[in-house]
This record gives C-alpha cells, sequence and structure tokens, in this order.
C-alpha cells in the first residue's frame, strides 16, 4: 500500500471516530437536586422586586402565570420520567417547555423565562445553552 493511501485511510478512520455520536449517559435525579427544584418553584420569580431587579414592568398576572407555568411543567416532567432519564432527555424536556411557551411572550419576557430556564439546567447539571 502506498504511503499516501495509508495516510488517507488513517485520516479517514480519524474522522470517523471524531464525528460519532456520544453516547446517552444515563442521568440520576440527586437529592440535593430535587431539593433544589423545590425551593426553585416554591419561588416568587415574578415578584415586583424581581421584575424591578431586571429593569422591566412587571408583566400582567395571566402572563407571569403562562411563565409559571412552563417551569412547574417542565420540573413535573423531569421529575414524572425519573425512573428513565437520560442527559439528554432532560435538555429536550427543557427546551420543549421552554419553547412551547415563549412564542406567547415579549423579548423581554421571553429572556426572562430563558434565564430561569438556564437556571433549572443549572440546578439539573445540563447543559442547553448550545441547544
Amino acid at each position: 500500500m502506498k504511503k499516501t493511501t495509508c495516510q488517507y485511510l488513517i485520516l479517514l478512520s480519524l474522522l470517523l471516530i471524531a464525528c460519532q455520536t456520544k453516547p446517552d449517559r444515563s442521568y440520576t435525579l440527586s437529592e440535593e437536586m430535587k431539593d433544589s427544584l423545590n425551593i426553585f418553584l416554591k419561588t416568587d420569580h415574578f415578584s415586583d422586586q424581581e421584575w424591578d431587579q431586571r429593569g422591566l414592568i412587571p408583566s400582567s398576572q395571566a402572563v407571569e402565570n403562562e411563565m409559571n407555568s412552563a417551569l412547574q411543567d417542565a420540573v413535573k416532567e423531569v421529575l414524572e420520567q425519573e425512573q428513565d432519564l437520560t442527559e439528554n432527555r432532560v435538555k429536550q424536556i427543557l427546551i420543549k417547555q421552554l419553547k412551547q411557551k415563549e412564542t406567547r411572550l415579549d423579548t423581554e419576557e421571553r429572556e426572562y423565562l430563558s434565564d430561569l430556564f438556564f437556571e433549572l439546567a443549572d440546578i439539573l447539571k445540563v447543559d442547553i445553552k448550545t441547544e
């Protein structure tokens, strides 16, 4: 076999190995995560003070309820699927719940909700920034 052909095959093999998808890792919710999720859900994320800290005028109660519902639905779905979770599944749940609700929100509300979903992702130790 010629030297260039051999080099080509080695390069091709390395590229194939590098392009393989990573296996989806199993995922376990620790007690600390569950406690943090409960605290997160009990926190009033939409108080006038929270809006003011962001330099925003509070949204209507209906919008705040919609935003809070998105957070609660995401946590509920994660907890309901706890036995069958993978890291990718957690990411999918968070992204799905965020996208379902954000279409009905204005720009500032979407950014606010996204920030809260990033907090959720941090609690769950997954990275949704690249999704």
